[in-house]
């Protein structure tokens, strides 16, 4: 292919002509004003990211658009990835019934971008003059219709009691924490330095105009300052944070500095010298020095800032030492053990009681195992016992209120859970990731997945580097019907995480069996089967004697027996294992098992409930137990109380039906 003649399109794109344009190319016509694209006449369906994407590319014809470009007019922002435009861009090709490998409309340049190939002609049009880039608020309406945000949108979504505020903010300012390197001569020392990080990455998300990466991102570029340009690119911000601890008995020093990602320039660094009893204070120090250097207002004061800490510098080294741990990963019982031993050494430290309950939540959730599942109701005691103190200690932080949320939740509260929802939300930035991501749980769990888009779409926004938000933002598309955005959103996930576990995978497995059957599962647990088993050799069907995920991808009969035997085992009593096979039994077509399983699931946790709306369980939805579980649940009098969600409705006054 011929390249050499035209140049990629620079980000900022020239000035969009006026939207009541018409175009033909080929054999294809799109139309601006309708937004309608035709072939001989014969409208061609298009989601609204699709149009808009062909669009700019007519409306650049014939230069080659970079995806840089594409991500800054169509999307709006830096935030979308190369991975994600090719995406789009393959799903527009379907739309077309284009060819990728002999393409007629849309040809892709090799590290250059993308280009319209017939010659584009304009078609005559009513002049009417439009202001620079109003063009696109259109289209960004009807991206949030269709489920991608864009980052006007991500400023502009609704948050509830909130849209004055939202109205008159400032654009956010980008920035990733860095983990501090450890420059103690003692490597054992690493732990206090990453807790550190952490730390202060939390204190800059409480600053409003700051959009600051969740930290489980950052935290891939530990010891890689080399090139904070391409670590700036990648992560999307366009400010690093990084520096250096030392401890040395009671004394501490920090070494900070700000850098610009555009140029890779120092905008500001400092020293830090006081004693570890004073860690706090420098913290606070720290993060007035870095609002300073953006010239925001840091908002907070030295008691807000301080909330929640401690004086007993043993028990925050042991404090640090957890969220160490928590961040590496699989060592929940060991970060269990610090937390407690921190609370136990200051019973006032409201912010180690807070870790501590979010851990116990997550360990009672996840019990599966003979012996967590004998030690539950131990664990669940110390749950609520736990929140009950950091309830106590640290009432006004937006932790204790998500934790209460989850309390409330467990208790089928949902009246009461909606409320400390909202109070969190309002206690915290509108860019913090952990606000935005809990928001779209408790409203996945309630059955609302339009509204909890928003919010899910900007955790994934600021946490593009794991895979939760792109399993969650999953779920959200699969309850709504969206199996090729929900497809879209696996495979970015893919391109951007660079380590993925089974339980990451296993949601797009059941996704792909509702449309596709056993043949689909097969591909997509070929393409994964390194990450589900550990074996890059590949399966084969006749290799496999157990295990009913596996028994996916060969054979329904024999999954089924297997699901009704393990169900029946004595040992599996509780959590993941019941819930895993209500939803087994419900892709094998055992409806009436289905919703037993399931249902037992749900009133043993309702963090289930995010698996109640995909469409592998529509039957179950429509089998009387379901109804029964929502009604003892108490979702059916709060959602009569409040709104519906999109799978269920009421039948008169007395009577409803899920579907």
């Amino acid at each position: 292919m011929q390249d050499q003649d035209t140049e990629s399109v620079p980000v900022e794109a020239p000035r969009p002509p006026s939207a009541s344009t018409s175009y033909r190319f080929a054999d294809l016509a799109l139309d601006v004003a309708r937004r309608r694209v035709t072939r001989d006449g014969q409208p061609i369906e298009l989601k609204a990211l699709d149009f808009d994407l062909l669009r700019f590319l007519v409306e650049s014809a014939p230069n080659i658009v970079n995806p840089d470009a594409m991500a800054e007019t169509v999307w709006g922002r830096h935030f979308v990835s190369p991975e994600n435009v090719a995406q789009r861009v393959m799903l527009l090709r379907q739309s077309l019934s284009d060819d990728a490998n002999r393409p007629r409309y849309i040809e892709t340049i090799r590290n250059k971008g993308y280009r319209v190939i017939p010659v584009v002609e304009r078609m005559a049009a009513q002049a009417r003059a439009v202001p620079p880039r109003r063009w696109w608020v259109a289209a960004g309406a009807a991206l949030l219709v269709g489920g991608l945000i864009t980052a006007a949108m991500y400023l502009s979504a609704p948050i509830p009691s909130e849209a004055a505020r939202n109205a008159t903010q400032p654009r956010p300012i980008t920035i990733a924490v860095l983990p501090f390197a450890n420059l103690s001569s003692d490597p054992e020392q690493a732990y206090f330095a990453d807790g550190l990080s952490q730390e202060l990455l939390d204190k800059l998300s409480k600053i409003e105009p700051l959009l600051v990466t969740a930290y489980s991102s950052s935290s891939a570029f530990s010891g890689r300052t080399d090139d904070v340009v391409a670590i700036g690119r990648e992560l999307r911000v366009g400010h690093v944070l990084d520096g250096g601890v030392r401890k040395a008995g009671t004394q501490v020093r920090i070494n900070a500095q700000l850098i610009d990602t555009a140029t890779g320039f120092i905008v500001w660094s400092q020293q830090y010298d006081g004693e570890l009893a004073d860690v706090l204070g420098l913290q606070e120090k720290i993060a007035r020095s870095v609002a300073d250097a953006l010239q925001v207002t840091l908002g907070i004061s030295q008691e807000e800032f301080q909330a929640g800490g401690t004086v007993n510098m043993d028990a925050y080294e042991h404090y640090l030492l957890a969220r160490s741990l928590l961040r590496r990963g699989g060592q929940d019982e060991s970060a269990r053990a610090q937390l407690e031993e921190a609370v136990a050494l200051d019973p006032q430290f409201g912010l180690a009681q807070v870790a501590l309950g979010q851990l116990l939540i997550r360990l009672t959730s996840n019990a599966w195992r003979p012996a967590e599942v004998s030690a539950l109701a131990a664990t669940r005691d110390r749950r609520d016992r736990v929140i009950d103190s950091a309830t106590a200690s640290v009432p006004d932080l937006p932790e204790t209120s998500w934790l209460r949320a989850q309390v409330y939740m467990n208790r089928h509260d949902w009246p009461a859970a909606e409320q400390a929802v909202k109070q969190m939300w309002e206690r915290s930035s509108p860019h913090d990731y952990a606000a935005n991501a809990n928001y779209g749980d408790f409203l996945r769990r309630t059955g609302h997945a339009r509204e909890a888009l928003p919010y899910t779409q900007r955790s994934r926004l600021l946490d593009p580097l794991v895979a939760k938000p792109y399993v969650n933002l999953g779920f959200l598309y699969d309850a709504l019907g969206d199996y090729e955005q929900a497809v879209a959103t696996y495979y970015e996930m893919r391109a951007n995480v660079a380590t993925l576990v089974p339980n990451d995978v296993v949601p797009h497995l059941f996704r792909v069996a509702a449309r596709g059957g056993i043949p689909a599962v097969r591909q997509v647990m070929v393409e994964n089967w390194e990450t589900l088993e550990g074996d890059a050799t590949g399966p084969r069907c006749e290799d496999i004697d157990e295990g009913p995920l596996l028994v996916l991808m060969c054979d329904a009969d024999r999954g089924v027996a297997m699901v009704r035997a393990d169900y029946a085992n004595a040992t599996i009593a509780q959590g993941k294992s019941v819930a895993a096979a209500g939803l087994l039994a419900a892709h094998f077509g055992d409806r009436d098992l289905a919703a037993e399983a399931f249902g037992k699931a749900l009133l043993s946790d309702p963090v289930w409930l995010q698996f109640a709306w995909i469409p592998t369980m529509e039957p179950v939805r429509r089998h009387p137990r379901f109804k029964e579980v929502m009604t003892e649940m108490n979702l059916v009098a709060y959602w009569r109380a409040t709104r519906w969600p999109e799978h269920c409705r009421p039948l008169g006054e007395r009577d409803f039906e899920c579907f």
